[in-house]
């Protein structure tokens, strides 16, 4: 029984020495964290029908209004 309370109180004492430990670390170490990089939004994004063509094609021409359609009187 004595055995086994040594064995806790000793696994007790490294638990904390090495909390104690860690703790002292972080607080000795600089914290280096990254510069923080800028957000871009959707929704200031232009898009234009050159960013839907395939392959360098041009865009596709608008419908032609047709007057020729009406009937002559």
């Amino acid at each position: 029984m004595t055995s086994l309370v040594h064995s806790l109180h000793i696994g007790t004492l490294a638990t904390w020495l090495s909390v104690v430990g860690f703790g002292s670390v972080a607080i000795v170490v600089p914290n280096h964290s990254a510069a923080p990089v800028p957000r871009v939004d959707v929704l200031e994004t232009q898009l234009t029908s050159e960013d839907f063509t395939l392959g360098g094609e041009s865009a596709p021409a608008e419908a032609p209004t047709s007057s020729a359609a009406e009937p002559a009187s």
